[in-house]
């Protein structure tokens, strides 16, 4: 009987597990690509702080946004610092949300212009998996540069399923 009641608990505890693992996108790949950056609006609100602190602050912006009747279709999150080499307190990030032109709104706004070759990849699974899936390969395709500042763009497809958007600026001779 225990026996029974132990096998059954492991099996649905794999069983949750892997369905979980498929329903966030684990399995999927990022596409990577070297391409050019439009440049966009940020209307956002800056954290000194763990990056775990994203999503919080931009349901904060949306709300905000959402009361002076302005609709969020995209946020981001903007972190300019590495996590492997600035202790957690002092790290810098910018998250909000992100528009192809200037908003009429009373919180900060600042527009980031375009950028010529930059890493751009698209990862189609939860951005809580992302970071796993993509900032490694992102350091080889900057052949071992840092990938920060990057810049994670979140929208949704046409079947309502969340994609990453991931920018990361490469550095030539002489800009670094």
């Amino acid at each position: 009987m225990l026996k029974t009641i132990f096998l059954t608990f492991m099996l649905a505890t794999i069983f949750i597990i892997a369905t979980t693992y498929i329903y966030l996108g684990g399995y999927k790949d990022a596409d990577f690509q070297v391409t050019n950056r439009p440049s966009f609006y940020l209307v956002y609100k800056d954290i000194l702080g763990s990056y775990e602190q994203t999503s919080f602050a931009i349901a904060e912006i949306e709300e905000k946004l959402k009361s002076e009747n302005i609709i969020c279709e995209r946020t981001f999150g903007y972190f300019l610092d590495s996590p492997d080499k600035i202790v957690e307190s002092d790290l810098r990030s910018k998250v909000g949300c992100l528009f192809s032109n200037s908003q009429s709104t009373s919180l900060k706004q600042t527009k980031l212009s375009p950028a010529k070759s930059v890493v751009r990849a698209v990862f189609e699974g939860s951005p809580a998996l992302g970071p796993m899936k993509v900032y490694d390969k992102a350091h080889n395709w900057l052949s071992g540069k840092s990938a920060f500042p990057s810049l994670e763009i979140y929208s949704y497809n046409t079947d309502n399923k969340i994609i990453t958007t991931y920018y990361f600026q490469v550095t030539t001779k002489g800009t670094e």
